[in-house]
């Protein structure tokens, strides 16, 4: 009783400012995490001085990307749901919501060991590193050892592309089931305990890189090798958490459940998290196929672009999921009205003028001890990706228009206020 009191008082009892540093701080530095374990794998295949091993990396991150969005989707949506409730004080559907989510996990991450050991062959051509599709591509100016020298380019980039996908499959069960485990267990008030088995996944994975990219000249393979690996620790970490703590969390199949609102509730919450990530890796999949038609090399140096992005974007992330977990819980409490229009999501909805009357109104109706209604928030998941895809292709346009080696224009502009 007394380790349930302490799970639960960083929600019951702990104060607003105090509850969400404590759980948004570890969230951030998880959040790094993930970042940190692709751009570790960036950094040592550079050492090989090979740009076409980068370029692999670069182009099949989005695919790792997705790994950690159905993570995700069963880790943010169970996370949010497991605090909401904790404070109703709901504890036995806790361990349905945990069991529900650890399952689906390890269900999609073993589609996904399925879809990328057998049948990467078909993967390859959606993330522009099929070497037939490419070579077709060059231009008819180039001939002799020049042709010879892209055409063997290309076929290098398929198969570094392919073992790194390969071997990513390979872990996909790990990858997915660590990336849901330490959110849920963020869920109810453990973002430390997160936090290390991130941190430890990664140190695994820091460790392995040199000895396998370099030391046993291994390349992109021993990169995503060394990430299984790292995502296998982290995994093995939460178990054995679940397994000698006294944590309300289950991962025992006899608590699995999709009935009761387990599904729904999970799915809710974590489908716009998913789509939003997805979409993300798509816009990028579609932005390195854009400069693979322009330069292949080019694709690698967008990739170390996008990783520096992500480092700004999941601080944000990282502190929204902090705050999600504190501000949902209190929403819910048992002796609270409902406040379902205020559910707390890790991005912001769109909000029309009308949406932003009713939550006024519904506000007035808090206010006056009266039981607020309902309000239907949208999402739009593609603003992202059409905003990436316009910039790429205006990209391209200008650098049409460069004249190598002309002298720059200078221009001076006066302003008539």
């Amino acid at each position: 009783m007394q380790m349930k009191e302490k799970k639960t008082s960083v929600f019951e009892i702990e104060s607003i400012p105090k509850a969400v540093a404590v759980l948004a701080i570890p969230s951030v530095l998880s959040m790094l995490v993930t970042v940190l374990y692709n751009m570790v794998d960036t950094v040592f295949v550079g050492q090989t001085h090979d740009p076409y091993q980068m370029n692999a990396v670069s182009m099949a991150t989005p695919v790792f990307m997705i790994l950690m969005a159905f993570g995700n989707l069963f880790g943010i949506g169970g996370c949010a749901f497991i605090s909401r409730s904790l404070g109703a004080r709901e504890y036995e559907r806790v361990k349905k919501i945990s069991s529900f989510s650890f399952w689906g996990a390890v269900f999609v991450g073993l589609l996904a060991t399925l879809a990328l050991t057998l049948g990467v062959s078909w993967i390859l051509p959606l993330v522009g590193a099929d070497a037939s599709a490419n070579i077709a591509n060059i231009s008819k100016d180039i001939s002799g050892d020049a042709y010879d020298k892209l055409v063997q380019n290309y076929q290098n980039l398929e198969q570094y592309t392919r073992d790194y996908l390969f071997y990513i499959g390979v872990g996909a069960i790990p990858t997915v089931l660590s990336s849901a485990m330490s959110n849920l267990v963020k869920g109810e008030g453990a973002a430390k305990v997160s936090m290390f088995g991130m941190m430890i996944g990664a140190v695994t994975n820091i460790i392995l890189d040199p000895i396998m990219i370099l030391a046993m000249g291994m390349g992109v393979k021993g990169a995503a090798i060394a990430t299984s690996i790292g995502n296998t620790v982290a995994t093995l970490f939460y178990l054995i958490y679940l397994k000698v703590s006294r944590t309300m969390l289950s991962p025992n199949p006899k608590h699995f459940t999709m009935k009761g609102g387990i599904f729904s509730g999970v799915f809710s919450i974590g489908v716009p998290m998913f789509f939003t990530n997805v979409l993300m890796s798509l816009s990028n999949l579609v932005l390195n196929r854009l400069l693979n038609n322009i330069d292949v090399l080019a694709t690698g140096g967008m990739g170390i672009a996008m990783k520096a992005n992500m480092l700004v974007v999941f601080i944000q992330l990282g502190i929204g999921i902090g705050i999600q977990s504190k501000g949902t819980a209190v929403i819910h409490q048992k002796d609270l009205f409902p406040l379902t229009n205020l559910e707390l999501f890790p991005q912001a909805p769109l909000i029309t003028l009308e949406i932003y009357r009713q939550i006024g109104k519904n506000a007035a109706r808090y206010a006056k001890g009266q039981s607020p209604v309902p309000v239907a928030v949208a999402n739009d998941f593609m603003v992202r990706p059409k905003f990436q895809a316009r910039a790429a292709i205006l990209h391209i346009k200008e650098t049409e228009h460069i004249v190598e080696g002309a002298p720059p224009v200078e221009l001076e502009v006066t302003w008539h206020g």
